[in-house]
């Protein structure tokens, strides 16, 4: 109870504090003191297991400011971070914006769904087992199967998930769930950077190609999404060097220094934005931007701030490299400038010391127009100057662009650029070529403009470069040339141009995405091969752990499963995809590829890629459609029905229906699965035909006539026994009541006896005469005031033993309409989600994959580990799921088969009518036989159906994948767990001293941590000394099987000596050859030793095998160690080994 109230009280504290944040003055932008994703405690080289935060800029920490904003700064502070401050002013922040609450209400939303649905399972069953074990030994609630108290806790715990209300914040589950959304992500970080820190040494030797990881976009995009983006900020580019240039040159006809933004809006260069609205909506959806600067109306802009900060955009979009004053001196000794060559090398190298083309030629044109000021030169003269060098200015920037130079190796690559820097030009001249076709007197002073500054003459008082664009080698044209005459036939030309401009537009746009999508999939295909083929780096600034280290684990884990987008777009046309995470979505139908997919909504983007691939046959299994190109939607397709007679004749269960509902699309439908399936899915989803029955016989599949599904039958059979328990326990309830008053009547009646002879010692029963005594006996016997008698032993008997079979048929019905119902689908629902938390895993495990598989791939004799790893994660993701459906089917005709034979076996027991003639068994023997027969069919149900997780998990180990068997940590012993802590101890502080040698800047940490090794490791040996002084006891025992071990060695030690003809007799040979059998055939000698002795040469491969087929047989994993080590067995010692395998 006081637990409860401190919880609600903390709850009652959240909430206050997360609304007082939103009142809070907030930041003008998120803040930030760090640069790294995770670091120690200040110390950025070296972070400790044991002090650790988060940087509030991680990419994750970002997603938690819109999924828990209300709840971050008491989460923060509860776990005591680092940069709690700014995680809590970021959060405010997210607060302030509005930001978004529905994405966690969604996922509370799921967490009390599952929570109350499995908590009500488990508890179930835990009190139905509890039970189970009160009737057969007395205990209530005994231990060994009840655990009624875990189950308590569970369903304690999950109360506090329960919203107030449908819409109400989960407060007490937000800081919970922020918590440990906290805590995992510090642990990831905390986890991958000690990996990075011990294997440092070999990381800086991986190469580095920050480029290619920079280019699959901020944030994840997919392979079309980052295709559009590319081709957009190409398009950029272009309207920005387009403009810049003529901004370069309107400013040339001012003689002073006025701005570009100023010049260039006088001159009518400005872009209106909105006409993409108008006239391409698709197209101003993409060349949208949020950096603040309109980027696509280039300079035209109504600002005049002379920093030419809008004039930046030529250079954030493209990433131009670093240049110097080569610029100004590779213009003058072109030629360009014949006459100011002196004057070109007398620019001061400071001013062009600069980071971009535009600064550098800023820098170069400013000392020519000094100069030319100095010498008289006229206007015409530095317009002329600043044509030629903004046309300069555009052929530089795109013959940079475009790779610069090129070998003969890299002229593919160049031309691909330049190809699309022609399309993205094309585009930005018939888009630029719009604000043309407006006015006619602007395009004929547009021509005439051009004109003169093409021959080097211009007058400044008829300027107008409405209708100029610059061309790929820098010269001045106008967009277009027409022999209209007057205004009329100008509009005409306009209207015509503009329709033609429409389509040509769009498609050329397209064409520009294609290319980038092309590329973009080899980039994603060949991205593993280029990390480890491209010259090793070793700079600190452009290792791949210093990226990491930078940008954080989550931003580089999200980064990297965007290589696989290639698998998924181009290598996937046999399958279909279903949703793996989703907040808001809209379900999607490709009748291109058959793909069933959904693309995310949310402001955050696709950050896990938008869905998970799987085999068409699980599809078809699930929804019953095969190829569905005529459906519009996967909502459609979902959503369908596939007929299937199933022979009912009371309920019609005719159709699929979807077997698995929403369960496999979304989360928020998992509660309504069971009965969804069970009333309706289900009915008709395994026909029961052709079983002999009668009308007098009863089995619990039903007969013929009805064909129930079994699972259908169970609910109705449940039923029954449930009505008849409530019955009876009604019936019980009665007679309980009649007992009580007949004891109420008969007490009062004793009592008034009692009262007659109170205080006369004469009256008392001992001093009675016979006569009194009689009549107090008569008394006793006599009947109350009501007619009643009082209670009889007989009638306490009838009433529990009716009070006991009620509470049985309830037991017996709940198991079986409500347990044996849910057990098929328990076990399927459960074998998803772990196949979705394992999807989950594999997402989070992929940067440590690639990790090995970089480390790794390079080393012939480990390289198969990263393969291994790679093909488990392949294999588990898109075989387990089909093999999950076909298991799921094959349980289904298992379970007829199974509990038709358990009809068979207990059809006396069922046709038992009652006591006539002669009573072969008793009442309790009919009631044990009836709760045995219960108890073994559920136990048929739960064998059946748990095929549906075992049986994928053989195929898995056939496949060489990797499986859990939870069974195999609940038989382990506590102290061999404990031996094994100790020996990993011993590994661990072996690796970290090895580890500790790969370079000075890790060594001082790397020392420390081992010492922390060695500490756990004697601590562990402390607490094992008990179990080992316990092993000690039995040593007397073992004394006679040390003395033949140690005859063995001394026998084997001369093995080699004996059987290599160097010292041992024939004798010897037979002797040891025998004993080692005897061993064998006993079981005190395993396969590794003998495979040991044939190494090394003790004994032949015939003998091995000979001592081999004389024991016991072995096993698959025996069989295929032999198989392995001798890969040239003849198939006579083949068949031989197969005679002696386990079948």
């Amino acid at each position: 109870m006081t637990k409860t109230i401190r919880g609600l009280l903390l709850s009652a504290i959240v909430l206050a504090s997360g609304l007082s944040n939103a009142g809070e003055e907030v930041p003008l932008d998120f803040v930030t003191s760090c640069d790294s994703a995770f670091v120690g405690k200040g110390n950025d080289t070296a972070v400790s297991p044991l002090s650790m935060t988060i940087c509030p800029s991680d990419k994750a920490i970002l997603l938690g400011y819109q999924h828990f904003p209300t709840v971050f700064e008491v989460a923060v502070s509860m776990l005591d971070l680092e940069y709690a401050e700014e995680i809590k002013a970021n959060a405010a922040y997210s607060v302030h914006k509005n930001g978004s609450a529905v994405h966690f209400e969604q996922a509370i939303s799921l967490i009390k769904e599952l929570a109350l649905m499995f908590v009500s399972v488990i508890l179930g069953v835990q009190i139905f087992t509890a039970l189970a074990k009160t009737l057969s030994d007395g205990v209530m609630f005994g231990q060994q199967y009840g655990h009624i108290g875990t189950a308590i806790k569970i369903a304690t715990g999950a109360l506090f998930l329960v919203p107030v209300g449908d819409s109400g914040f989960v407060v007490f589950g937000q800081v919970l769930l922020a918590g440990f959304y906290i805590v995992s992500l510090a642990m990831a970080n905390m986890g991958v950077s000690t990996v990075l820190h011990i294997m440092q040494g070999g990381l800086s030797e991986l190469p580095s190609r920050v480029e290619i990881l920079e280019q699959q976009g901020e944030p994840v995009f997919s392979t079309e999404n980052h295709s559009r983006l590319m081709a957009k900020n190409s398009l950029e580019t272009s309207l920005c060097l387009q403009q810049t240039s003529l901004g370069v040159i309107a400013d040339g006809v001012s003689l002073d220094r006025r701005s570009v933004n100023q010049v260039s809006t006088e001159a009518g260069i400005k872009l209106d934005v909105s006409m993409f609205a108008d006239n391409y909506p698709s197209l101003y959806e993409v060349l949208q931007t949020d950096s603040g600067v309109n980027v696509v109306a280039g300079i035209g802009t109504d600002s005049l701030d002379e920093s030419k900060k809008d004039l930046t955009c030529s250079i954030s979009t493209y990433k131009e490299p670093t240049y110097s004053n080569q610029f100004g001196a590779f213009s003058a000794y072109n030629g360009m400038f014949d006459e100011h060559v002196s004057e070109a090398k007398q620019v001061g190298v400071q001013a062009a010391q600069s980071t971009n083309v535009y600064d550098s030629w800023l820098a170069v044109d400013g000392k020519h127009v000094e100069l030319m000021k100095e010498a008289n030169v006229t206007s015409s003269e530095i317009a002329k100057l600043r044509k030629d060098l903004a046309s300069r200015f555009f052929s530089v920037v795109n013959y940079n662009l475009a790779g610069g130079y090129f070998s003969n190796a890299g002229s593919d690559v160049y031309q691909l650029k330049k190809d699309r820097l022609d399309i993205s030009d094309s585009i930005a001249k018939k888009i630029l070529s719009l604000r043309c076709i407006k006015d006619y007197s602007s395009y004929k002073a547009s021509i005439k403009t051009i004109e003169a500054l093409n021959s080097g003459y211009l007058d400044s008082n008829n300027f107008d470069l409405t209708c100029a664009s610059v061309t790929s080698t820098g010269e001045l044209k106008p967009f277009f040339v027409t022999d209209a005459k007057d205004e009329n036939e100008f509009k005409e030309f306009a209207a015509n141009y503009a329709l033609g401009i429409s389509s040509s537009v769009e498609s050329e746009f397209n064409k520009l995405v294609s290319s980038f999508e092309i590329t973009e999939g080899n980039v994603d295909r060949m991205m593993g091969k280029a990390m480890y083929h491209i010259d090793l780096t070793t700079e600190p600034d452009n290792t791949l752990y210093n990226d990491i280290r930078k940008n954080g684990f989550t931003d580089f884990g999200l980064r990297f499963l965007e290589l696989f987008v290639e698998f998924e777009n181009h290598s996937m046309s046999d399958y279909q995809r279903l949703i793996g995470v989703n907040s808001s979505y809209t379900a999607t139908y490709d009748s291109n590829n058959s793909f069933l997919s959904t693309r995310f909504t949310s402001d955050l983007g696709s950050i896990f890629g938008d869905a998970i691939v799987v085999v068409p046959s699980f599809v078809y299994a699930i929804t019953g459609v095969d190829s569905p190109a005529e459906f519009a939607s996967a909502t459609t397709i979902l959503n369908s029905n596939a007929s299937s007679n199933s022979g009912n004749n009371n309920d019609g269960f005719t159709e699929i229906n979807n077997a698995l509902d929403a369960g496999i699309t979304s989360f928020e439908g998992l509660t309504r699965v069971v009965d969804h399936m069970v009333i309706k899915a289900v009915g008709g989803f395994y026909p029961v035909k052709g079983l002999d029955c009668s009308e007098d016989d009863f089995n619990s599949l039903a007969c013929q006539k009805q064909n129930f599904h079994p699972i259908t039958y169970y609910k109705a059979y449940g039923g029954h026994f449930l009505d008849v328990g409530a019955s009876l326990a009604s019936v019980y309830t009665t007679i309980k009541a009649l007992q009580a008053k007949r004891d109420i009547s008969s007490s009062i009646d004793m009592l008034d006896d009692v009262k007659k002879g109170g205080g006369s010692l004469q009256k008392s029963p001992k001093l009675k005469s016979d006569k009194q005594g009689r009549n107090s006996k008569e008394t006793l016997n006599k009947v109350d005031v009501s007619g009643r008698k009082p209670t009889s032993l007989g009638s306490v008997f009838v009433a529990g033993m009716i009070g006991a079979v009620s509470v049985m048929f309830m037991f017996v019905g709940a198991i079986t309409a409500i347990i044996m119902p849910m057990i098929p689908f328990f076990y399927y629902a459960m074998g998803f989600i772990t196949w979705q938390i394992m999807s989950f895993q594999l997402m989070v495990i992929g940067p440590l994959l690639a990790v090995c598989l970089f480390v790794l791939s390079s080393r012939e004799e480990n390289g198969d580990i990263s393969e291994r790893g790679y093909m488990n994660a392949a294999i588990n993701l898109t075989v387990r799921p089909m093999l999950m459906v076909a298991s799921f089917l094959i349980a289904f005709i298992l379970v007829s088969v199974g509990l038709y034979g358990l009809d068979l076996i207990f059809n006396e027991t069922r046709e038992f009518t009652g006591i006539s003639g002669i009573m072969d068994f008793s009442f309790m023997d009919v009631l044990t036989a009836i709760l045995f027969f219960v108890f073994a069919q559920a136990c048929v149900m739960g064998w059946v159906f748990k095929s549906i997780i075992d049986y994928p998990d053989e195929i898995m180990k056939k496949l060489n994948a990797d499986v859990t068997d939870a069974s195999d940590d609940a038989i382990k012993n506590s102290a061999v767990n404990t031996m094994l802590a100790v020996g990993g101890a011993d590994q661990l502080e072996s690796i970290v001293e090895n580890a500790g040698k790969v370079g000075a800047s890790t060594g001082p940490y790397l020392n420390h941590l081992s010492d922390e090794v060695k500490v756990a490791k004697d601590s562990l040996r402390s607490k094992l000394n008990p179990v080992i002084e316990t092993e000690s006891d039995h040593e007397p025992i073992k004394d006679n099987v040390v003395k033949d071990d140690n005859h063995v060695k001394g026998v084997t030690s001369g093995l080699d000596k004996g059987l290599m003809g160097d010292g041992g007799t024939p004798e010897e040979k037979l002797k040891t050859m025998e004993y080692l059998k005897t061993k064998i055939q006993n079981n005190e000698l395993d396969l590794h030793e003998l495979l040991k002795f044939e190494g090394q040469g003790a004994i032949s491969r015939e003998e091995l095998l000979g001592l081999v087929a004389s024991g016991s047989q072995i096993n698959k994993d025996e069989f295929d160690l032999i198989v392995k080590t001798f890969k040239d067995l003849t198939e006579e010692e083949l068949e031989l080994l197969e005679s002696r395998l386990v079948q």
